[in-house]
């Protein structure tokens, strides 16, 4: 029987991908945890576990949030989507859920050093029993929390990864010339004026950039509107110094007046340094993603060009393996 055949290589074709596919998916997802783990310090834990309340719930803390690449503000809404437990969606349960994140954290991120958590988490866990009243609401929670720790801690490793191997692809482009235009903006007192061709290796409006850094920057010394030209200064000086080293020496001492200038204009050390880890990061972003997508778009349209025009593409188990993996 032609057709039974036929259905029979499908349902091996569609085992073999979907257990291939799977077996891709927690190995990424093991050697993520591991490279975590092996980053995590000791430090790390005493903040982490520094945020928790008397009565044994967490808060969250910056550390957590950088580990697993998301925004504090957003954490406990998409934390929250992965679940249709009624009393897990209500109002109530948001510091179930920060609190279930810190618990999932410590044990994904920092087995080796259950000794500087251990109490606080058997703290916690009685809290929840407490509040949740329900144990499959509470394992349901702890689950939930623990998928989406590791699922965020791959995600994040596979962006650092990917932008490791694309940033020395941007300094190899900068050019002394580009970096001779930057430092021809700068002005007698210090600070330089953001180029059109730093806009341009960002792929973002001027103006797009310095919202950006505005809402990424805590320090409410660094909000007041007078700072603007001191924001602009920072982004030149993030760009020369992390995509540009190889041409230290054509801004060196424009980059050294221009710190001045930060020094006098913000006046406050901690304050300064916030402002140019925050450039640092977003520079750095914004150039390697670009490289990224460029990339990403090269394979594809060569992909099409080795595709036959005038054949349907064949749909085994090869193809359906491709496909999948694609997508992940």
């Amino acid at each position: 029987d032609k057709n039974a055949e036929e259905e029979l290589i499908k349902c091996a074709d569609d085992y073999v991908v979907e257990n291939c596919t799977n077996k891709v998916i927690k190995d990424k997802k093991r050697n993520a945890v591991v490279t975590v783990q092996n980053s995590t310090t000791p430090e790390k834990c005493n903040d982490a576990v520094s945020k928790q309340n008397d009565d044994g719930s967490f808060e969250i803390s910056e550390t957590i949030c950088e580990e697993i690449d998301v925004p504090i503000t957003e954490v406990v809404t998409t934390i929250k989507k992965d679940t249709q437990n009624e009393k897990l969606k209500s109002p109530e349960s948001e510091p179930w859920w920060k609190t279930a994140l810190a618990l999932s954290y410590l044990k994904v991120a920092a087995p080796h050093h259950e000794n500087l958590w251990k109490d606080k988490y058997n703290k916690a866990r009685e809290y929840l029993s407490k509040q949740i009243g329900n144990k499959d609401a509470e394992e349901e929670l702890i689950k939930c929390a623990d998928v989406y720790v590791v699922d965020n801690v791959t995600k994040k490793v596979e962006k650092d990864h990917k932008k490791a191997a694309a940033l020395p692809l941007v300094q190899d482009a900068a050019s002394p010339e580009k970096c001779k235009e930057i430092v021809s903006k700068q002005k007698d007192d210090g600070c330089i004026e953001l180029d059109d061709s730093v806009c341009k290796e960002l792929d973002t409006p001027k103006e797009d950039i310095i919202t950006t850094i505005q809402k990424n920057i805590t320090n409410n010394k660094l909000k007041v509107p007078d700072l603007s030209t001191s924001l602009s200064t920072a982004v030149n000086l993030s760009y020369l110094k992390n995509l540009a080293p190889h041409h230290e020496g054509v801004w060196k001492d424009k980059y050294d007046k221009a710190r001045e200038y930060l020094s006098k204009q913000i006046g406050d050390k901690d304050a300064e340094n916030e402002l140019l880890d925050c450039t640092d990061e977003y520079v750095v972003d914004k150039a390697t993603n670009k490289v990224i997508e460029e990339k990403k778009r090269d394979v594809i349209e060569l992909k099409k060009d080795e595709i036959p025009k005038t054949e349907k593409p064949i749909k085994n188990f090869f193809g359906g393996l491709y496909e999948k993996a694609a997508k992940l």
